[in-house]
């Protein structure tokens, strides 16, 4: 990798916690972590996942650098004004925020988003993604605080507190290229750990509609915080992932190809659009069939990452086809994303991209991504 790769701590981050998610289910009778808590496994498998994800990461590594090789075809649009960008943001997240609250929708834990045209408008353009858009492709810009605290007010509203790891990152790999010390990133990810039992409570009372309590004795707060680490840690890695996958391939793929969820080239923006105006058969993505496989009686919005190696597995398509899709993601991601900004900050967010959406198998919304991208790239060429 390139010296001037400043996300190779964060790289290094979920590769050691993957080793270690491997080593705890070995050492707990094989019992898996996270989302497959319960279910069990084999030493062999687990193993076998480990080397699994390590080679999904250098597959995506070399890719990426290679990508990076290949010239846009255009970098004028990247020296040009954000401000009509940062407007249309603020604008938008404003408008959400407002829609959010008076209707109830878009919250986590619900897939309930209405049937208005607000409401497709907002499913069209996804807050989220373009904010981050903006943020990993616009290096400096007054607009910047604003448009970061409402993002913080809005995804706070809906109870997406995941954000906030992400905007961590961003601001770590910022500093990094500025070269100050990140103990000013490092206080604030030890506090907002510190704060996980609290910000549990708030989500869950987002989600439920109750009254918001952060009332937690003692003994409450050290037994919440041990299952909200071991949350976060259950989430990032695959390893579980992965070997529950293996171990359930062959039901997994039945249900796939008897058209319970998506073929690799339809788990994809459009298709969902598709599907709205019933020209697209309803079936669900991969994520989706796995929370569905895992627990069927489950009555939620949740899902499971299946891990990039996982999400290929399932699509069984002989393997080579899933993965040339990828590519041509990843492609008409980075070809996009060159357009809009390619100085070493962005080029190092691209690869924080991939390890956020690609990387944990979430292929639906890395095609979210690359929209939002492109609805990005036609502002600029239009202001």
């Amino acid at each position: 990798m390139r010296k001037n790769f400043y996300t190779t701590p964060i790289t290094l981050l979920i590769l050691t916690l993957n080793i270690a998610a491997t080593i705890v289910v070995i050492n707990n009778s094989e019992l898996l972590i996270g989302d497959l808590m319960g279910f069990k496994s084999e030493t062999v498998v687990i193993i076998q996942s480990l080397i699994y994800i390590s080679l999904s990461l250098l597959f995506l590594s070399v890719l990426y650098n290679g990508l990076e090789k290949i010239k846009p075809l255009t970098t004028k649009l990247a020296d040009s004004n954000s401000r009509p960008i940062a407007i249309f943001l603020i604008c938008l997240e404003l408008l959400y925020i407002t829609y959010v609250f008076n209707t109830g929708l878009f919250v986590a834990g619900n897939n309930e988003r209405g049937g208005g045209v607000i409401s497709a408008l907002f499913v069209l353009l996804n807050v989220d993604v373009l904010v981050l858009i903006f943020l990993t492709h616009v290096k400096t810009s007054k607009y910047k605080p604003i448009i970061i605290m409402l993002w913080i007010i809005s995804f706070l509203q809906r109870g997406w507190i995941s954000y906030f790891f992400i905007l961590i990152l961003i601001s770590f790999i910022d500093r990094r290229l500025k070269n100050k010390k990140n103990w000013k990133a490092g206080v604030v990810l030890i506090c907002f750990i510190l704060a996980l039992p609290f910000v549990e409570q708030i989500k869950n009372s987002i989600r439920s509609g109750e009254r918001i309590s952060t009332q937690l004795t003692f003994f409450d707060y050290a037994d919440s915080f041990n299952q909200q680490f071991m949350k976060v840690v259950g989430r990032v890695q695959t390893v579980s992932h992965v070997a529950f996958i293996t171990d359930n391939i062959n039901q997994l793929q039945n249900l796939k190809n008897n058209g319970e969820s998506t073929d690799f080239f339809e788990e994809n923006f459009i298709y969902i659009i598709a599907k709205k105006l019933g020209s697209a058969d309803d079936k669900i993505n991969t994520p989706d069939l796995l929370a569905r496989y895992i627990s069927p009686s489950l009555d939620s919005s949740w899902n499971v990452n299946p891990s990039l190696i996982g999400w290929i597995f399932i699509q069984n398509d002989l393997y080579v086809l899933p993965i040339i899709w990828v590519v041509l993601l990843c492609f008409l991601f980075t070809m996009l994303s060159k357009i809009i900004a390619n100085d070493l900050y962005a080029m190092n967010m691209r690869w924080l991209f991939w390890l956020v959406f690609l990387f944990p198998g979430w292929i639906f919304q890395f095609t979210a991504v690359i929209f939002s991208a492109f609805s990005i790239y036609f502002i600029k060429v239009h202001t």
